[in-house]
């Protein structure tokens, strides 16, 4: 065994995961990434146009007093859309939130065990052996680092859980067993 950690995830380990995963997947679709700050910005602006203008389409017919119920019914519509598009930028991290409520394993310690074919989890309810060539693609922020062995899993390895190695010398040794370089998330 080269690398050893002990951890026990908590709810902002799986934020930072749908973080990541959100990233992979624009990566992998050939998209440039958003900030999120950017992106409330965007569906801020887009949800008070949309407002504005079911307002104005329920509005104009009711003041010039020809009631047409498409245009109430397209009103209504766009103004519902208009409020979406304000919380929508919300859904990721929604997303984790239920993630975290369904997650049963709570307050469970996990062991990874990095040896030099493999990696291994160590759970109470059982263990898996995995080889490094599943490791699809390496993410890290401050905190972690995120081995994808597809588009939306990941292995959460915190920085600070190290009990064997030393954290830098393993983001090193990872990248170079996987053959893939690291991408900082923002």
């Amino acid at each position: 065994m080269l690398f050893q950690l002990k951890m026990v995830y908590q709810k902002e380990d799986l934020y930072a995961l749908a973080n990541a995963v959100a990233q992979n997947g624009a990566i992998s679709r050939g998209w440039s990434v958003i900030k999120s700050s950017t992106r409330k910005v965007l569906y801020s602006v887009e949800g008070v146009l949309l407002i504005l203008m079911g307002c104005f389409m329920i509005a104009l017919p009711l003041i010039h007093g020809d009631r047409q119920p498409h245009m109430l019914v397209f009103g209504g519509l766009t103004l519902f859309l208009g409020l979406l598009a304000l919380f929508f930028w919300k859904i990721p991290n929604i997303n984790s939130w239920l993630t975290w409520k369904r997650y049963s394993p709570k307050n469970t310690e996990v062991l990874v065990e990095f040896c030099e074919d493999y990696f291994a989890g160590y759970m109470p309810t059982g263990e898996s052996r995995t080889s490094y060539t599943v490791i699809q693609k390496l993410f890290e922020d401050q905190a972690r680092y995120f081995l994808f062995v597809n588009k939306n899993s990941a292995v959460v390895v915190r920085k600070d859980d190290f009990t064997v190695g030393d954290p830098n010398e393993f983001g090193t040794w990872i990248a170079e067993k996987t053959g893939e370089k690291f991408t900082k998330l923002r």
